[in-house]
């Protein structure tokens, strides 16, 4: 429309049109479809999660109904280690060699605990994404704790004795079934 329209652009547009339509193309037609084409691409596009939406909805969808804190924990070790790192990306984008660079930065900290259970989230949320159809492939499909942390191993510590005595006090109210 004028003005954003030249009347030379206009005039051209026409000519082009008509070349169209003596082809046998009908240049509305063909218009329509572009543009209907151009805007579910858009949709699609907004429609994709990044890895941060992809917590989210795996948080209030999963977490908050099956984990006692309400996945409180999850968020806590995914927001510093993941997040920050890759919850811009598209998760149907996020590669393995991402991941893994997440689990190294971890481990590099020396933190292998954590890194273990930082992969082990990141499995649990592919694998819930991969059953809603989020993504397609799961980037942590054939990733195990040897290529985290490690194997764990147990921590041998005794209790102080003003530990004990805490703890003595809290068993009577504790409810712990018998």
């Amino acid at each position: 429309t004028y003005p954003h329209t030249s009347l030379a652009e206009a005039r051209r547009a026409r000519d082009t049109a008509r070349k169209r339509r003596d082809q046998g193309i009908d240049p509305l037609g063909e218009q329509r479809r572009s543009r209907a084409e151009r805007r579910a691409k858009e949709q699609a596009d907004a429609l994709e999660k990044s890895v941060r939406g992809l917590f989210e909805d795996w948080e209030r969808r999963y977490l908050k109904g099956k984990w006692k804190d309400a996945g409180a924990l999850a968020r806590q070790f995914l927001e510093s280690d993941v997040l920050a790192h890759i919850g811009s990306v598209r998760a149907r984008d996020v590669t393995r060699a991402q991941v893994v660079e997440v689990i190294d930065r971890v481990t590099d900290r020396g933190a292998k605990r954590k890194a273990n259970a930082v992969l082990s989230l990141l499995k649990q949320m592919f694998a819930w994404a991969l059953a809603r159809g989020v993504v397609e492939v799961d980037p942590t499909h054939g990733l195990k704790r040897e290529h985290a942390g490690g194997t764990e191993k147990p921590r041998e510590r005794n209790l102080s004795p003003e530990e004990i005595t805490d703890l003595a006090k809290r068993l009577p109210n504790a409810k712990l079934p018998l």
